[in-house]
């Protein structure tokens, strides 16, 4: 048996496992995903589509449960942009979102907030989930696109959002501490 053989293979498989416990069968790039859990059947990647639903479907600044944040691409390294269903309001500029991000990861419920000075959503910091804080990157965004028909929505009070990445891991308590400390 070779070094290889040896030392690498057993490190290989194990790696294996762990991408298959880590890689749901329903994530998928954020695109992709994001047209699946809003039915918004929008074309292009995914700082496209701003302008591609334009005439589509309604678009503008404000959160909504079932609308889709748009990035902007660049920042961040998304060069080719991003999107995120919304998944919940917690308050004017706290809101949950599902999304599916770089492939095999899936993310439900995780926070982004708007630190735009304009109170826009044009500026966005998203929750890292490896580190389990908030990013320090300022993305920019174009907006919400809207499904056809929205549906009022309320603003959550006292939330303690139950977000988690698909393996499991909780936010765990005092997230609403946590967001406020890092605006």
């Amino acid at each position: 048996m070779g070094w290889f053989t040896r030392n690498m293979l057993p490190l290989l498989a194990a790696a294996a496992v762990l991408v298959a416990v880590t890689a749901p069968a329903e994530a998928q790039y954020c695109v992709r995903y994001a047209r699946s859990i809003t039915g918004l059947e929008v074309s292009g990647n995914a700082w496209a589509w701003w302008d591609n639903a334009a005439g589509l479907y309604p678009r503008g600044n404000e959160p909504m449960i079932g609308s889709v944040l748009v990035f902007r691409r660049g920042g961040g390294g998304m060069r080719l942009g991003h999107v995120s269903a919304v998944s919940g309001i917690v308050d004017d500029r706290t809101i949950l979102v599902t999304h599916s991000f770089g492939g095999p990861y899936l993310w439900r419920d995780v926070p982004i907030i708007d630190v735009s000075d304009a109170n826009d959503w044009t500026r966005v910091r998203v929750w890292h989930g490896p580190t389990q804080q908030l990013g320090t990157t300022r993305f920019a965004t174009y907006g919400f696109v809207y499904p056809r028909e929205p549906e009022p929505t309320e603003t959550a009070e006292h939330a303690e959002p139950p977000a988690h990445h698909s393996g499991g891991t909780a936010f765990g308590s005092g997230l609403a501490a946590r967001l406020s400390a890092a605006q």
